[in-house]
């Protein structure tokens, strides 16, 4: 192969690659999520409307066609994620920074989302890219095999904030050790420990079965952050290692509470068809501090 001829910059700048498109990652929770309810009522001859089936001669279609039987339901194979095997940086500059703050000259890192970045008043000890791990309590910088970061809107500091995890039970590689989830919180670009208080609900066994965690946000959690958006509170998950030990998340909603059904002597099929949406629309005794369901 020739050799590439290198790309001139002309001027001071910044070179950012875009791809015209994603993977459909963001589709594929929906996807799963309507073909497992698919997949669960097939088997008592009850069909989805909207899903995927294949007919009896393997051919494709959506439910309802009319003529078209469904035979088989169709689940999808997880999207592509590029992984990158080599990376190759050349970089040739010069400039003479102290350690101390000096007008018009700045370090800055550009973060993988857009419009986030660290600025850096003074240079010792700054890696040339991003520690994307760095512990807020130390210098080091652990390794992150898998990471869940969510964003949240209107949050306020010392709330408890429930949140469902739906996940894709039995999609853990069960030969794994089970992986032990860590929860951090984003503060000042930082990011700091949830101690073992401020975590007090979590029924999810490590992302293992559908479940609800409750935190109690800290107050020191804060919107002063550029490496991610400065409009959203910020926490995440990780772990370190075993990440193939978590179920696939299916969906992720906030303000959750659990329900349980009392058994008054019910006819056995009561619970044969799962609740219909919406059909929970308000307390039967009101409470002012909430304002919808």
């Amino acid at each position: 192969m020739a050799k590439k001829t290198p790309l001139g910059l002309p001027q001071n700048g910044f070179v950012k690659f875009t791809l015209d498109r994603d993977f459909e990652h963001d589709q594929y929770s929906n996807v799963l999520s309507r073909q497992l309810i698919a997949a669960a009522t097939f088997a008592n001859n009850q069909f989805f409307n909207g899903a995927y089936y294949l007919d009896s001669g393997g051919d494709p279609f959506i439910h309802p066609v009319t003529g078209k039987t469904p035979n088989q339901v169709v689940l999808p194979n997880a999207p592509y994620t590029p992984a990158i095997k080599a990376i190759t940086l050349d970089y040739t500059s010069q400039v003479t920074l102290s350690n101390t703050p000096v007008d018009n000259n700045l370090f800055i890192h550009i973060q993988p989302f857009e419009n986030t970045y660290q600025q850096f008043n003074t240079v010792s000890d700054v890696k040339l890219l991003p520690q994307l791990h760095k512990y807020a309590a130390s210098t080091e910088t652990y390794n992150i095999e898998g990471a869940l970061i969510l964003g949240l809107r209107d949050l306020k500091p010392k709330q408890s904030l429930s949140i469902l995890f739906q996940v894709a039970e039995n999609t853990a590689d069960a030969d794994a050790e089970v992986a032990k989830v860590k929860w951090q919180y984003l503060a000042g670009n930082s990011w700091f420990d949830f101690k073992e208080y401020e975590i007090t609900k979590e029924t999810t066994n490590g992302f293992l079965t559908s479940g609800i965690i409750t935190f109690a946000i800290p107050d020191k959690i804060d919107l002063n952050n550029t490496i991610l958006s400065n409009q959203l509170h910020w926490i995440r998950a990780w772990v370190e290692t075993d990440s193939v030990a978590v179920s696939e998340m299916i969906n992720i909603h906030a303000q959750a509470i659990q329900l349980n059904f009392q058994d008054n002597s019910n006819d056995p099929a009561f619970l044969a068809t799962p609740l219909a949406a919406a059909t929970i629309a308000k307390l039967e005794i009101d409470d002012a501090a909430i304002d919808s369901i």
